[in-house]
């Protein structure tokens, strides 16, 4: 019955990431490329292990890509790993594409890097996303989720650009992982600021 159940609460989160997109809510900013049910991505190599009951999976949402130095996100994803979870490694390198998806690497053991796809991919650290962006991304996500056949989550957010994609993950917990107060940055955007303070207020626990 537990697995019904988070079974049904992927489902609904598929709902209400997937549909919305599909049917055309927000039509005027989706590309006519866009479409429901198809994405890309590359093979891992080998089977992705299954989900385990008794260990969420961690959805890493970076604020570096993987290959660019190893450090505390990747030092957190390998630990994270070790310890039986399913972890996916969001690469903050987003792909140009025409429809929205994702392709995987297998960095480590239990560690899948994730890179997402969207029409006009903007760099995180500069701007939160546009509504068009958030639509791409939204759904490309919710393609990743399906995927991976996550019904338990838990996001480790470094970057508030990624706020609004951790929050709705599946029975999910969100984590601020403060790496930086961005808003102590000189040249941080209004709109980076303003979803830096969303995820402090909304995040379920911050360190």
């Amino acid at each position: 019955m537990a697995r019904f159940h988070a079974r049904l609460s992927a489902w609904k989160w598929q709902i209400r990431y997937e549909f919305p997109f599909a049917l055309g809510i927000g039509r005027r900013n989706r590309p006519k490329s866009f479409r429901f049910g198809r994405f890309v991505m590359e093979d891992l190599g080998q089977p992705l292990p299954r989900p385990r009951p008794d260990r969420p999976d961690i959805y890493v949402w970076s604020i570096i890509d993987w290959h660019f130095r190893f450090q505390r996100p990747q030092h957190l994803a390998v630990g994270l790993a070790r310890r039986g979870h399913r972890v996916f490694y969001i690469s903050e390198a987003i792909d140009e594409g025409d429809e929205p998806g994702f392709s995987v690497e297998h960095v480590a053991d239990g560690v899948v890097l994730v890179r997402l796809r969207t029409r006009a991919p903007a760099s995180i650290c500069d701007t939160a996303p546009s509504e068009a962006d958030a639509l791409g991304l939204a759904a490309s996500v919710g393609r990743l989720v399906a995927w991976a056949n996550s019904t338990s989550c838990i996001s480790v957010v470094q970057h508030p650009f990624w706020r609004r994609f951790a929050m709705p993950l599946p029975n999910g917990m969100v984590v601020a992982d403060v790496l930086d107060l961005l808003t102590g940055f000189e040249g941080a955007g209004v709109a980076v600021a303003a979803e830096e303070d969303r995820l402090l207020r909304s995040a379920h626990l911050t360190v």
